[in-house]
């Protein structure tokens, strides 16, 4: 099978409530802690009670950029902490490992991916 040397890069977040809805931002830019503050706030704009998102101990997010936005906003979201060196702990991974087992599959990025603005956020439906 012919292949084209085009490949884009993409980038994901995810959350996955109590209820088992799935909320996720797509972003083209590296992952740091503006990326990082993007995705709390619009995460936070979906609920009415106070967040606990269970994060693992990536450097963006115990950054101080975040710690300052965490203690912004108090009473929107608190993070919790896996312990180290557990992916097995963190729903994210089977996010991402589900994500690469469908795109193995599936055909060529749509022209509009390739130009589009460089972030992309929504949540499933329950």
């Amino acid at each position: 099978m012919r292949r084209t040397g085009n490949r884009i890069s993409v980038n994901a977040m995810s959350a996955i409530s109590t209820k088992g809805r799935m909320h996720f931002m797509v972003f083209t830019e590296n992952f740091d802690a503006s990326v990082m503050c993007r995705f709390l706030d619009r995460l936070s704009s979906h609920f009415d009670r106070k967040i606990h998102l269970v994060v693992d101990r990536h450097s963006t997010h115990r950054s101080r950029a975040v710690r300052d936005w965490l203690a912004d906003h108090p009473n929107q979201v608190e993070l919790r902490f896996l312990p180290s060196h557990s992916p097995e702990l963190n729903p994210d991974e089977l996010v991402i490992a589900d994500l690469k087992r469908n795109l193995r599959a599936a055909k060529r990025a749509p022209k509009w991916m390739r130009w589009r603005p460089r972030t992309f956020a929504a949540s499933l439906p329950d």
